[in-house]
């Protein structure tokens, strides 16, 4: 087409020179042929979507156990939340969380057999689990999965583990609250203390000993019971017998705990009674009375003392959403969730050995328990941070109501870690 335009320029030009105007005129009138029509353009494929990214967490612990299941209820929530406001955001990326979930049933073969599961079938990347873990943490080490645990424990924070930590406040609540407990009231001089008798039982008194010592106050006895004895009579009876001048029971859930200090209550004990647990009050009034346990002093967090911290009302907020309840969730086990995802977040990647590496160099984060930061443990040999603490608070119930009694720093809490285990 463009050729015969160009003849007919060419004829127009020649027309005008040697057959004057009107000869041009005519030639170059010559109607223009009609353009043929452009093909339509090829439809391009549809750009395919990106696969989403996924990362998928495996949870494993006791869902027999009010705290267990409380952990389970928490960290699924907090997936759920997540996932809601478009995934958890990674180095750029955003991930969506899966959460795999098996019951520990507190006992070692059913923790290991799950972890095993987690790890050959379900292709788990990252564990959250229970006091299981020192049966299984061989298995995660092996293949490199970042686990961080709830137990007492400390096998688990041994230096030859490079991809374990301790994710809750088990290890450093006591020590927290004890501490301040006892550095301020000078007519504590005797303590006692009931548990189940079993490990973690045994483990607890072993720990309210030596803090005892710490803080220069006589350890006068220890009370064992069967896990999961309900009448706890035989106890009250024998912490009247010693009259100490505080009496504090640990290790048996909010229900056995609880029902130790009923009973001493129950017959005629004065003393104070204390629960150094973290431990909502409304999950122990679900098993005792809030007037069988008046002057109860406890440990509490920014969850339970003030709600007002971003990650507590969010938490609280969303747990009454999911179910429907107002009372104080048990925060311990979900503490697991924010050390991962602040760790993540650090890293920038979900590379395993990166992630370990954001936790075991003083990792510090913002939980609905409170603020929390990973610390080592020169008492086992330990300078990575391995093991957790956060600003943790006391409370007291006075006419069935719990009110504050004191809220530590960071910085306390730490000095007061210090003291306990004679770190310089």
């Amino acid at each position: 087409m463009n050729n015969q335009k160009s003849l007919i320029a060419r004829v127009c030009i020649l027309g005008l020179i040697g057959f004057g105007l009107l000869s041009a005129i005519t030639a170059c009138s010559t109607p223009t042929p009609t353009p043929a029509p452009t093909p339509a353009p090829k439809p391009t494929s549809a750009p395919q979507p990106v696969a989403e990214k996924t990362i998928k967490i495996g949870l494993v612990t006791w869902l027999g156990w009010p705290l267990g299941l409380e952990m389970q209820k928490g960290v699924e929530m907090m997936a759920e939340v997540t996932n809601k406001k478009g995934g958890l955001e990674i180095g750029g990326e955003k991930y969506k969380i899966q959460v795999v979930v098996y019951d520990s049933k507190s006992t070692p073969e059913t923790g290991r057999a799950a972890v095993e599961r987690m790890l050959d079938q379900d292709k788990v990347q990252f564990i959250l689990g229970d006091e299981t873990a020192e049966t299984w943490s061989a298995l995660t080490e092996a293949k490199k999965v970042v686990a961080i645990v709830q137990t007492p424990t400390p096998g688990i924070l041994n230096p030859k583990n490079k991809y374990i930590f301790q994710g809750t406040v088990v290890n450093s609540q006591f020590q927290q609250t004890i501490g301040w407990l006892l550095s301020n009231n000078s007519n504590f001089k005797t303590v006692m203390s009931a548990h189940p008798d079993d490990q973690i039982g045994h483990i607890s008194s072993d720990q309210i000993k030596q803090l005892c010592t710490a803080f220069g106050v006589k350890y006068v006895d220890a009370a064992f019971y069967p896990r999961g004895t309900t009448d706890l009579s035989a106890i009250g009876t024998k912490v009247k017998s010693v009259n100490p001048d505080l009496f504090l029971a640990t290790a048996g859930g909010p229900g056995s705990d609880g029902g130790a200090l009923k009973a001493a209550r129950q017959v005629g004990y004065k003393g104070q009674i204390f629960h150094p647990a973290v431990v909502p009050f409304d999950l122990i009034k679900l098993f005792v009375p809030a007037q069988d346990l008046e002057g109860f002093v406890s440990g509490a967090d920014a969850l339970e003392m003030s709600k007002t911290s971003p990650a507590a009302k969010e938490y609280l907020d969303a747990y009454v959403a999911k179910y429907g309840t107002k009372d104080i969730p048990d925060l311990t086990g979900a503490n697991t969730w924010y050390i991962l995802v602040a760790a993540l977040q650090k890293a920038g990647s979900t590379d395993p050995d990166k992630v370990a590496a954001a936790i075991g160099s003083g990792l510090k984060y913002e939980s609905a328990s409170g603020s929390g930061m990973m610390i080592a443990r020169p008492d086992l040999g330990n300078e990575r941070t391995v093991d957790t603490i956060v600003a943790l608070s006391l409370k007291k119930v006075e006419n069935g109501k719990v009110s504050p009694l004191a809220t530590m720093t960071l910085d306390q809490a730490y000095q007061l870690l210090k003291k306990a285990y004679g770190w310089k």
